[in-house]
């Protein structure tokens, strides 16, 4: 069946799409915010574990004065971690978070008033009227906002579609969960290279 083009839709038709279209927006900003908070318990997690080792090796480099390889790392990884921490915070993961998630929030509110207009007006000249106020707030909601990001989409995609169609599950390739690892693993070797090497 072909898609019917734009201009031959009538109103009701062009709302019905634009309530999809809706509820896809709205499950890419819930994946988007899960996503964030997700980041940030795994970056508060990584800053726990990175502070005690920046206070263990500071430790053992006081009781060990001689030996210049420890005070060396211990200097190196708390100036990282300083730095890193201050890196984290400009990243505002919460933050956004609360934002996707309290745009969701708006979002459903449009979907039910489109919803409600189907059923309530019968007129169209008004249901266009209707139609485009809520379609200029649910652009005015959008204006100026972080997007979520084409891993929130193909997510989204996943999870509607996984039981009618074998789907590969998307992988997280960003540059956040990049850096998460990166850091998990810099930090084992460190605390190898310290106590062992």
């Amino acid at each position: 069946m072909v898609a019917k083009d734009y201009k031959e839709r009538d109103i009701r038709e062009e709302i019905n799409k634009k309530i999809e279209g809706f509820n896809r927006t709205r499950d890419n900003r819930i994946h988007a915010s899960e996503r964030l908070y997700s980041y940030s318990n795994k970056w508060d997690s990584i800053f726990f574990v990175m502070n005690i080792l920046a206070v263990v090796f500071l430790i053992f480099s006081l009781m060990n004065v001689e030996s210049h390889k420890g005070l060396f790392i211990s200097s190196c990884f708390s100036l990282y971690a300083v730095i890193l921490q201050y890196y984290y915070n400009t990243l505002n993961y919460k933050e956004r978070a609360l934002r996707f998630h309290y745009q969701q929030l708006e979002i459903e509110k449009y979907i039910l008033e489109l919803k409600k207009l189907l059923r309530v007006v019968q007129d169209d000249s008004e249901l266009e009227k209707q139609y485009d106020i809520i379609w200029n707030k649910y652009l005015i909601t959008l204006l100026g906002t972080e997007n979520h990001s084409r891993f929130d989409d193909e997510e989204v995609l996943y999870d509607r579609e996984k039981s009618t169609k074998k789907l590969k599950k998307p992988r997280d390739f960003s540059l956040d969960n990049f850096l998460f690892y990166i850091n998990f693993i810099l930090i084992m070797s460190v605390t190898v290279f310290y106590f062992v090497g």
